[in-house]
């Protein structure tokens, strides 16, 4: 192992090659393939309040968990190190890199490493645009380097080992760029905004009244003008002068309400789409005025969603975990896996084992109390009665899934707001 190139940095702006690289996969995106663009063009979707709303709903479903590192078969040197290093990374930022995976198919991230003779440890985890990226004939990734034709530089060499990691949305051997949900919604985005434009132009022509002026039978053009003239400056300014004889009506231009309607259909059809292609329902577009709960599920994101990109966080952290015990310790030694929990869930299988507990006569002491419920000091106090400890309890009182106590989980509890990107 090359324990010198694991601190280089590769994957550099200055290196990068924006245009296509002879030899590489074409992108088999249809939405791309059509317009003859690149993925640029979906970054310019995260403009749009409507998915930049749920995208931002979609990745909080697991931004708001913790992340707690499962020790399995690892060596508790193994799980002390994987937690010390993490704890010293932006879990929650790097977390929200990898979360673009499934906006944009993958999202490759180079770890930087650095050594201290006696350990090497990763001390980033820099996310990099997609379009920097292309994949050759055998799927391995490649980065688009200048001057590195016709493929670019093989990320899967052993030269480059330990250094990317590489979420993927559903990749398939066909298709090794990955799935990309904000594939789903660029029309739908197009054809809103166009609809926008129109419905626009259409207030300014028919949201207010327009004004006529009649001039007398024999004015000249000059006359036509000035009252022309004056008709415009009473449109701007509200006030305006016009010559003796000549006078102004206003007509008021009545329609169906059916062209607006027709824009204002088009916009949250367009809107609807949007959530539902990325949150899975059509959130408050079809909320219901006066029902009680109708405006929550504008933020809520289906189970098996949120489920999907917490298995895939997972998966990349847990290869992390893997690459630091096998820099370290060798390939030999098992590593843990990183796992996310819900902090509610969390904290109802603590409170449901504390009650047991309690039934057997165990009192916990006010500093557990803060810790494990997030319960400022002050706010509680413990009732004052003496119950003596019964060593004969019965011990079937504990749930059968009640968890050794013990080092094999360490735990890291998430912010209590998720990050916004």
């Amino acid at each position: 192992m090359d324990r010198k190139r694991l601190t280089d940095r590769i994957a550099l702006r200055s290196e990068a090659e924006f245009q296509q690289v002879a030899g590489l996969l074409p992108d088999p995106d249809p939405v791309l393939r059509k317009m003859g663009k690149d993925i640029t063009s979906y970054h310019e979707l995260l403009s749009d309040p409507r998915v930049a709303g749920a995208v931002e709903n979609r990745q909080a479903g697991v931004l708001g968990m913790s992340w707690v590192v499962d020790q399995g078969t690892a060596p508790i040197r193994a799980v002390e190190l994987v937690t010390s290093v993490l704890s010293e990374l932006p879990v929650n930022d790097i977390t929200a890199e990898m979360l673009e995976a499934p906006m944009f198919g993958m999202k490759p991230l180079e770890v930087l490493w650095e050594s201290d003779g006696s350990r090497t440890i990763p001390v980033a985890v820099e996310g990099l645009p997609q379009e920097w990226f292309g994949f050759d004939q055998e799927s391995h990734l490649r980065f688009r380097a200048k001057g590195k034709q016709p493929e670019g530089i093989d990320l899967t060499a052993e030269t480059y080992q330990y250094k990317f990691l590489l979420p993927r949305y559903r990749a398939t051997y066909a298709n090794p760029y990955g799935v990309r949900i904000l594939s789903r919604v660029f029309w739908y985005v197009v054809f809103k905004r166009g609809g926008v434009r129109f419905w626009v132009t259409f207030t300014e022509k028919y949201g207010m009244p327009w004004l006529f002026g009649k001039y007398r039978a024999g004015a000249t053009d000059t006359e036509k003008e000035a009252l022309m003239e004056g008709l415009e400056a009473l449109v701007q300014d509200g006030i305006g002068i016009l010559p003796e004889g000549d006078g102004v009506t206003t007509l008021d231009v009545t329609t169906s309400g059916a062209s607006a309607q027709l824009y204002e259909r088009l916009v949250r059809f367009c809107n609807e789409n949007i959530s539902i292609a990325i949150l899975g329902h059509s959130g408050s577009s079809q909320s219901t005025p006066g029902r009680l709960g109708s405006e929550s599920s504008a933020i809520d994101v289906r189970q098996d969603i949120v489920n999907s990109d917490r298995r895939l966080v997972e998966q990349t952290w847990s290869q992390l975990a893997r690459w630091i015990v096998t820099v370290n310790f060798g390939d030999q030694v098992p590593a843990p896996r990183i796992k996310f929990t819900g902090k509610e869930n969390t904290q109802q299988k603590t409170a449901g084992r504390d009650k047991n507990l309690h039934a057997m006569g165990v009192r916990f002491k006010p500093d557990y109390i803060t810790k494990a419920y997030s319960v400022p000091e002050g706010q509680f106090s413990i009732a004052s009665e003496q119950i003596e400890f019964n060593q004969h309890s019965d011990l079937n009182m504990l749930p059968q899934n009640w968890p050794e106590p013990g080092p094999s989980e360490i735990c890291q509890e998430a912010p209590d707001e998720p990050r916004n990107k």
